[in-house]
């Protein structure tokens, strides 16, 4: 009721202590027999205590329906700015172009993923992948058909590569694909076949200098670093010898 008529609880109980008083005066003026008049008096301190009583009982009750009202939402908002923050962190590892993982995110995925290895005596694969000519595509056709040429071969990379697999755009026109559970062997005789046949189905010229190296129990678990380093240096030596024959 006090919030009805807009008055704090305090104010509102004061108002009606006032009122109790004043009807308290008008029985002991208006009501001669004195036994009568404390006998009205009772009644009305009965029902003015069983007024107070149900003020303020609803009072906390609504306080107590303000505060779980007010918990429901800051859990709501407490789950929504988790979700977003939980995107915004995924976000961050991705590349915008392509939608690969992005170096940032590589070091720490890819030591993971030796961690597991080593765990199981597994072998991780690593495939370092350059596009050929691309700058001079770039400088051929402008940015927009070079950025074209990345989403195609990204868009490749995650058709042909398993659950399992992690694409990375390593930086400008250069790839990286770690491959749990497959040898240098398999990617050599699977993996790369796929991706270069279904470039070779696209309209846009594509083709790719490919460095491949394995991690495993026997050759030894290289840190990733030095993984990705071997990798990058077979890649660097298949496109020296591309350009020979370019010549």
């Amino acid at each position: 009721m006090h919030k009805r008529i807009g008055v704090g609880p305090r104010l509102y109980l004061a108002a009606l202590h006032q009122i109790k008083l004043g009807i308290f005066k008008l029985v002991e003026q208006y009501v001669a027999d004195a036994a009568l008049a404390r006998q009205v008096q009772d009644t009305l301190e009965k029902l003015y205590t069983f007024d107070i009583t149900l003020v303020v009982e609803t009072y906390i009750w609504s306080l107590v329906k303000e505060v779980n009202s007010s918990h429901h939402k800051l859990q709501e908002y407490a789950m929504a700015l988790g979700a977003h923050a939980q995107e915004m962190e995924t976000l961050s590892r991705l590349d915008p172009l392509t939608g690969l993982y992005n170096v940032r995110s590589l070091t720490s995925m890819l030591n993971e993923l030796l961690y597991r290895a080593r765990q199981q005596h597994a072998p991780v694969t690593v495939v370092f992948i350059d596009i050929n000519d691309f700058k001079l595509l770039n400088d051929q056709y402008g940015h927009l058909y070079g950025d074209q040429v990345i989403q195609a071969v990204a868009s490749t990379l995650k058709q042909i590569a398993r659950d399992e697999d992690y694409c990375f755009r390593y930086g400008g026109d250069e790839f990286l694909v770690v491959l749990p559970n497959c040898t240098e062997a398999d990617a050599l005789q699977s993996f790369i076949p796929r991706v270069e046949q279904t470039l070779s189905q696209l309209t846009m010229p594509v083709s790719l200098s490919v460095g491949i190296h394995q991690a495993d129990a026997n050759s030894g678990y290289l840190d990733s670093a030095s993984l990705i380093r071997c990798a990058d240096d077979k890649m660097y030596a298949v496109k020296k010898q591309y350009k020979l024959k370019g010549k």
